[in-house]
């Protein structure tokens, strides 16, 4: 997977579901090759440490964001998007 990741030269990284095993995984290559990591899944920026998620909440689309991932993965975050973002701590 790493070897993939490099070829293609990818800088952000969409996490579809699975299990926390296999994501795990991809995390653990993503923070080491500092690539950015999202998902459509709230569950997943947590349990799974995803940096970046998009999910639908009461009909209405929320972003959530690992500050802990983020900062494996070599990024900051803007302070206009904290504004909107729900923060989630990693494990929970």
């Amino acid at each position: 997977m790493r070897e993939t990741i490099r070829a293609h030269n990818i800088t952000v990284l969409a996490i579809a579901s699975g299990t926390k095993e296999a994501c795990s995984e991809l995390t653990r290559i993503t923070r080491e090759l500092k690539i950015l990591t999202s998902t459509a899944h709230k569950q997943q920026v947590a349990w799974c440490g995803i940096s970046l998620g998009i999910d639908m909440e009461d009909n209405k689309p929320r972003v959530y964001l690992n500050l802990e991932a983020i900062r494996a993965e070599g990024k900051e975050v803007n302070s206009k998007l904290m504004r909107v973002a729900t923060v989630v701590s990693e494990g929970r």
